[in-house]
């Protein structure tokens, strides 16, 4: 798995309409030259589900040592089954306040050691690095699966003046570069404010309020 000259290619996990085109297309997410992406959708839409085909996608083309997930399940453990993937480093829920604060802080020393480690050798970005080096050497990425953004934000915005919503938007700006990708699902909250600007992709579920898709432009 991997190792090939473009790296990894796309993970494919949906199919996306284009009505203009009367085509089809598949879904990918793309680790080596996409960004973040949020999936915003109406409960019930298949957020939760979406997240789920995209981690099994992920584990089932690629191994351990290229792709590390982590996931925050702040909707109904959807996303619990994930602990039985090699891949996956921790499946957190919004209730287990400790183990939150211990991914997130594990999460953010390994992004700054990376920076300082990318920074020394010259590299601008993980997929330079995967590149550039010993298919032992390459640093993985690392994919950050959060499901029901509202839910989260619900239950730390108030906590320690918001501190963990801060540490997370944090997480995504700075992890970008050296191989840290997110992948959240949420309703449109997502999509407004201060968090829509850390969301390189946006894709649209069914909204049960016509007026929601306005706000993904």
């Amino acid at each position: 798995a991997g190792g090939s000259a473009v790296d990894l290619a796309p993970v494919p996990f949906g199919v996306t309409d284009l009505p203009a085109a009367q085509s089809r297309e598949p879904l990918a997410l793309d680790l080596a030259t996409g960004g973040h992406v949020y999936l915003a959708g109406s409960p019930r839409s298949g957020r939760s589900t979406a997240l789920r085909t995209l981690a099994g996608s992920l584990a089932s083309l690629y191994s351990p040592y290229d792709v590390h997930l982590y996931a925050i399940d702040c909707g109904a453990n959807a996303l619990l089954p994930l602990v039985a993937l090699p891949h996956c480093g921790a499946v957190v829920g919004r209730d287990q306040m400790d183990r939150m604060e211990r991914l997130l802080a594990a999460l953010a020393a390994e992004v700054a050691r990376r920076q300082q480690l990318l920074a020394a050798a010259g590299f601008a970005a993980l997929a330079e690095q995967r590149a550039a080096v010993a298919v032992t050497e390459r640093l993985p990425w690392m994919v950050l699966l959060l499901d029901r953004w509202e839910g989260f934000v619900a239950a730390f915005e108030n906590y320690d003046y918001g501190r963990l919503v801060d540490a997370v938007l944090r997480l995504l700006r700075e992890g970008a570069a050296v191989g840290l990708r997110g992948v959240f699902a949420g309703d449109r909250s997502g999509l407004q404010g201060q968090v829509a600007t850390v969301f390189d992709k946006r894709l649209v579920m069914r909204m049960a309020n016509p007026a929601d898709y306005g706000f993904a432009g």
